[in-house]
């Protein structure tokens, strides 16, 4: 008879464990299905026989954020302070806390962990990309839509595009400047680089049709069509016309096989699809002018990353360092796969030399 209790004893943690599990599976079919509240009721209680499950904490933190209670929410944290885990769920909550407090960089070391953890899990990944806009990162932002997208197509443009309108309202405060520099264009207008100048400024702030004019007056055809057709490429890309822009930048290729700005805008439309592999190959045969070096190198890494191949991105990435110490994208994207990679230290370093610097 003694048997039965030890028996017992011996059963309980199993018990306990199948519990937590369960109540795991239903919170999150609840809270799936819009009902936030009612999942945390039952995170609460499972959490009575484990207290110190970081799933269930994690997944209740997460429940209460989308049931409105942030203060809750927190003190659930608080219960984890300095956490540094792998549960990927608490990480989560950790980050949107720090993205709701605008602590940018430690809601993204804590989101980058997350997916460390548990690569498929698409809450995470999609609080990237907010991080990145909320952090005015957008070309970041962009690039991190294209990791959603691979899990999830619509919402992953919709994150995308979320980014290029953000952009555009950030830009709003720069719309003066490209009316200077016209005006100096027409003190100079034989100054070719001005002029280029103008034009990459005036797709960046979504004037295309400023650009498609000057691009006319500068590159007539039929002399002018390479240049012409690659301008057009790029007031395309600004409208987030992706096949469209691929197109024209083809164009400028069978016209002119060694155009390095053409082959690169291909590259960087790779990468933001998600064609990791396509990318690097057209990179690899790239043959760069030295103004294009840094950018070509940064694409690289990038591609390299959406491999897997960390080893080469980080080489990429250390190259475009070594060419410009303060090159923001290549320290953002260095510091992030640092981060992800157990480089803590370093990783954080580069990312606040970043963040002081201000947003891309």
């Amino acid at each position: 008879m003694r048997l039965v209790p030890l028996l017992l004893l011996l059963l309980l943690p199993a018990a306990a464990a199948q519990s937590s599990v369960d109540a795991s599976t239903q919170a999150r079919s609840l809270r799936r299905a819009g009902q936030p509240t009612e999942a945390a009721a039952l995170l609460i209680e499972a959490r009575r026989a484990a207290p110190r499950d970081e799933a269930l904490a994690g997944l209740l933190g997460l429940c209460q954020l989308d049931a409105g209670r942030p203060a809750e929410a927190q003190a659930v944290a608080d219960e984890f302070p300095g956490y540094a885990g792998r549960e990927p769920r608490l990480r989560t909550l950790l980050g949107r806390l720090a993205e709701q407090a605008g602590q940018w960089d430690a809601a993204l070391q804590h989101f980058e962990a997350a997916l460390a953890a548990d690569g498929r899990m698409l809450e995470p990944a999609v609080e990237v990309v907010r991080t990145d806009i909320a952090a005015g990162r957008f070309g970041a932002a962009v690039t991190a839509a294209a990791r959603v997208q691979a899990q999830q197509p619509d919402l992953g443009r919709r994150l995308a595009s979320d980014a290029y309108v953000a952009q555009a309202e950030r830009l709003r405060s720069l719309r003066r400047e490209p009316d200077k520099l016209a005006a100096a264009l027409e003190l100079r207008p034989d100054d070719l680089a001005l002029a280029e100048r103008l034009l990459d400024l005036q797709v960046g702030l979504l004037r295309v049709a400023d650009a498609r004019a000057l691009a006319a007056r500068l590159f007539p055809e039929p002399a002018g069509h390479a240049q012409a057709r690659y301008w057009e490429g790029r007031c395309l890309a600004a409208q987030a016309d992706a096949a469209g822009a691929r197109r024209a930048f083809e164009e400028v290729l069978a016209a002119d096989a060694g155009h390095a700005g053409a082959a690169l805008e291909l590259a960087r439309l790779d990468v933001e699809a998600g064609d990791f592999e396509p990318a690097r190959a057209r990179l690899a045969a790239l043959v760069a002018a030295e103004s294009d070096v840094s950018r070509r190198a940064l694409l690289l890494g990038l591609a390299e990353e959406g491999l897997g191949h960390d080893v080469a991105a980080e080489a990429a990435f250390r190259d475009v360092l070594a060419r410009e110490a303060k090159n923001g994208k290549a320290l953002y994207h260095l510091g992030r796969l640092l981060v992800r990679t157990g480089r803590a230290a370093e990783g954080r370093a580069m990312l606040e030399t970043v963040a002081k610097a201000g947003p891309d």
